[in-house]
């Protein structure tokens, strides 16, 4: 039995791709400054560190209540991909601050509140369709 999820499949690549650019952001900082393991106290690498975990911590849960919704298939897509939309653009704005390139702290701010409501807002979804 095959299962197409195309929200899913979609969302994690895009996911991954900015995962795997915010640890190259780690790699080449700590190559600039020939740091191997730690931070050794310098702040724009504890900072991409930050970034790239939270990106960790953030997106599996995330993926994992969409793929739970998409299997389902009991909400509409449209409404699916309006949450990954949402989802993607707080992921964004999070790992662009984190990048310590100058972005202002609103990006992490309105980053997290984005991930948060789209979190939010799947685990309602799921909510609304248990049936007792």
């Amino acid at each position: 039995m095959s299962i197409y999820l195309p929200i899913t499949t979609l969302m994690a690549i895009i996911l991954a791709s900015v995962y795997l650019l915010q640890t190259w952001s780690v790699i080449s900082v700590r190559r600039q400054h020939g740091i191997v393991h730690g931070s050794h106290g310098n702040k724009t690498i504890e900072k991409r560190i930050r970034g790239h975990a939270n990106m960790s911590e953030q997106a599996p849960f995330f993926m994992g209540l969409i793929m739970l919704a998409e299997i389902q298939q009991l909400v509409s897509n449209t409404w699916l991909w309006s949450l990954t939309s949402f989802f993607l653009v707080g992921r964004l704005m999070h790992a662009y601050y984190f990048l310590d390139i100058g972005g202002h702290y609103r990006f992490r701010v309105y980053g997290m509140l984005f991930t948060l409501m789209a979190q939010f807002a799947v685990i309602l979804t799921l909510v609304s369709t248990l049936t007792y």
